[in-house]
């Protein structure tokens, strides 16, 4: 992570810092056309908090990285999930979900893998989880909707299920922390009602998070 580029986590120094040392959000929502390092962004959020700094030695993130405890993180992608209709939908998603759970610590998750609805799944992953800070890192969260634009049954369909989970995922209070990358604004999603999540996608202080800037290019390119 470059040095002048602030990072989704990290509190810049003219924004007022929440007492006991919390960060500013701790729900995130941050919209980009796809290829533009969304799930780069993931991958490195996922070994900050899961490991720390350790392999992050000569970057800028390895002397400003706010935490010195590491966390169970649970990632997702929904680009890895099967959407032909609601209920294979419903069944992988809750297959994705153990298997990530899985990852990141709880063995015992795989109890689970013959669970196909996400009610029933979200009751034994909260008491798996009880009394642990999770992070939780959702990458391409509107890609089973932006896929199905025309088939507006089906997209109510899955919009329904996703709605469900977003909101368990609203209902998680006690994570460190939650990122949720996108192309649609969570707004025209429609799928984050009385969500607490803070939408960074258009705010000036992230507009150069991911990908190049100008500056950045121009000694590469003139070289």
């Amino acid at each position: 992570m470059h040095a002048h580029k602030p990072c989704v986590y990290q509190l810049d120094q003219n924004y007022p810092r929440p007492p006991h040392g919390r960060t500013l959000f701790s729900f995130v929502f941050f919209s980009r056309p796809r290829c533009m390092g969304k799930t780069t962004l993931c991958s490195m959020l996922q070994e900050l908090f899961a490991h720390g700094t350790q392999n992050f030695a000569g970057t800028a993130v390895f002397e400003h990285w706010p935490e010195t405890k590491t966390y169970p993180v649970v990632r997702l992608s929904f680009l890895d999930i099967a959407c032909p209709d609601a209920t294979t939908f419903e069944a992988e998603l809750c297959q994705e979900l153990v298997a990530a759970y899985e990852l990141a610590g709880f063995s015992s998750a795989s109890d689970y893998e013959d669970i196909v609805s996400f009610s029933d799944l979200k009751r034994e992953l909260d008491y798996l989880a009880r009394g642990q800070q999770l992070v939780f890192l959702i990458d391409d969260c509107d890609y089973p909707l932006s896929a199905h634009l025309d088939d507006p049954q089906l997209f109510a369909a899955l919009q329904s299920v996703m709605s469900e989970f977003y909101q368990w995922l609203n209902q998680q209070t006690y994570a460190r922390f939650i990122l949720v990358t996108g192309i649609m604004r969570y707004s025209e999603a429609s799928m984050f009602w009385d969500s607490n999540l803070e939408d960074l996608s258009m705010n000036p202080m992230y507009a150069d998070l991911l990908g190049y800037t100008k500056e950045e290019i121009e000694p590469w390119a003139l070289s």
